[in-house]
């Protein structure tokens, strides 16, 4: 098995390589800086990591879990970044649309942080426990945040950028066994661990591959407004949407 898992990793830095290439390729950081952040972080961290599992075995541990801190943090900030690109600057949105993403990312984190305690990892000593623990509720809140925009948009019928949707479908395509592996990892014998930890890998080789194939093609680079434009139109928004509610039109989806 741990033949296998060597070479699925060394797989996925080949194939974080191409995604990085089509990033660059496709001058995407314009667009999507938060996405190509994260797909440049994983790439140096596949490579580094595997520096220090041949040469330093014991620093690897370390390493792991500090690449995954940011890894989360920069998976929150696409999600974030995929919502503004979906729904638009909060200026064009009536008020009950935010607060309802409000609702439903609260409820998701409360419902996170009760599943995390429930099933909290047993493997280890205690601050392995504990760091596995916090990867488990991270991992599990990452997909949420995509499923909420995913299913929040469509319900309103915004279907936003086709690109949009492809990056937040491959989160999710390998979100949702990566939870799956964090959970087994953490409480499951050596044998079934191990064969989480390859799935959620070969989950992540696909998302890899479904992303450079689906993000393949050249996209235009976004206009940007001049500052004065940026204060026309926004002076425009404000006195239309004035006049929409002075004629009591109102919205509660």
């Amino acid at each position: 098995m741990t033949t296998t898992i060597n070479a699925i990793w060394f797989t996925a830095t080949v194939l974080q390589m191409g995604m990085a290439y089509v990033c660059w390729r496709g001058n995407m950081k314009q667009r999507y800086p938060a996405f190509v952040s994260f797909v440049y972080f994983q790439n140096a961290m596949c490579i580094l990591a595997a520096l220090i599992y041949t040469s330093a075995p014991r620093f690897y541990f370390w390493t792991y879990h500090a690449s995954f801190g940011l890894t989360a943090a920069l998976t929150l900030m696409v999600a974030l970044e995929c919502g503004k690109l979906t729904f638009g600057p909060r200026i064009a949105l009536p008020g009950w649309v935010p607060a309802k993403i409000a609702t439903m990312v609260a409820s998701a984190v409360g419902l996170v942080v009760a599943l995390d305690l429930v099933f909290a990892a047993s493997n280890g000593g205690k601050l392995l426990r504990a760091m596995v623990t916090t990867e488990q509720g991270l991992t599990l809140a990452s997909p949420a945040m995509f499923v909420i925009v995913i299913n929040y948009s469509r319900s309103l019928g915004i279907t936003g950028q086709k690109q949009t949707h492809k990056i937040m479908a491959g989160f999710v395509l390998y979100l949702s066994m990566d939870v799956l592996a964090v959970f087994v990892r953490g409480s499951a014998r050596r044998g079934p661990a191990m064969v989480a930890i390859a799935l959620g890998m070969g989950a992540y080789c696909f998302s890899l591959v479904y992303w450079t194939v689906a993000l393949w093609a050249k996209q235009d680079a976004p206009v940007r407004l001049s500052a004065q434009q940026t204060k026309e139109l926004t002076t425009a928004f404000n006195v239309l949407r004035g006049k929409a509610k002075s004629m009591g039109a109102v919205g509660t989806r």
